[in-house]
């Protein structure tokens, strides 16, 4: 506000009596009260390079980036969710170069660290973003053996078959080892049979693949026939699907229901 006496003019700060800071109305001290309550603006660095993963931001990263209001070649680093995004879709060519640029530059060490803070996260979705990576990068030798063993340097030697088994049946990838001839998934890297210490067992592996892929089918079945049934069963349906026509002749003759 301004404060006027005779000639003299005295100008403060809107919220309180303090001089403001120059091109602004706030004083130092109001900027600083009032800096968390002042509405992000998406298209800022600091927010898409730090954003964490939740819905909202997410919504809103995504959203921006499909109105192409996004020009900067800055990554959400901090957000699992985003960077799978990206790099699946390659028609965002500047945010989807800059993360590709940013797993071939980054060190195991530093990939074996983000793996760790993802996997409380959500390790599905930590193997689709490892998975995806691998199968863009397939012709980059190291970067592919860089990913691989920060992936297993993230969970421990005791999980390693566990590991490579889930990065081997993705649901994207899970046909090519159910084919009448078995041939290896696109993202599986020659790189990847290196972490086994013996030939019999790279074969004993693969032979494990396709009951272990049949056995995740039927589970992920089951889970989605429970559903079905849960939504479409009801005791009117009883007779027409769980009884034979001698039943449903029975019915009709004591009690005069048709089927």
């Amino acid at each position: 506000m301004t404060q006027k006496s005779g000639s003299l003019s005295k100008l403060s700060c809107v919220h309180c009596w303090l001089p403001p800071q120059e091109n602004s109305t706030l004083c130092r001290k109001c900027t600083m009260r009032f800096a968390d309550t002042k509405p992000q603006d998406p298209t800022q660095v600091e927010w898409i390079r730090y954003h964490t993963s939740n819905p909202l931001e997410c919504q809103n990263y995504r959203r921006c980036l499909q109105e192409n209001r996004i020009k900067t070649h800055v990554i959400p680093e901090d957000c699992l969710y985003c960077s799978t995004y990206l790099l699946k879709n390659s028609r965002f060519q500047t945010p989807h170069a800059a993360i590709l640029q940013t797993i071939h530059h980054e060190s195991c060490s530093f990939w074996t660290s983000k793996f760790i803070r993802w996997q409380s996260e959500n390790r599905d979705e930590l193997f689709e973003f490892v998975a995806t990576a691998l199968d863009i990068l397939y012709d980059t030798h190291s970067t592919c053996l860089k990913l691989l063993t920060a992936l297993l340097y993230s969970f421990g030697d005791s999980k390693k078959k566990w590991v490579l088994e889930e990065l081997v049946l993705r649901p994207s990838a899970i046909q090519h080892v159910l084919h009448p001839l078995p041939r290896t998934p696109s993202h599986i890297h020659p790189q990847f049979w290196g972490y086994m210490e013996e030939f019999e067992e790279y074969w004993r592996f693969w032979e494990s693949m396709i009951p272990a892929a049949k056995r995740r089918l039927k589970f992920r079945s089951l889970r989605y026939k429970e559903e079905l049934m849960a939504r479409a069963w009801h005791p009117d349906r009883f007779l027409a699907w769980c009884s034979d026509v001698e039943e449903r002749e029975e019915c009709h003759a004591m009690w005069g229901i048709r089927i």
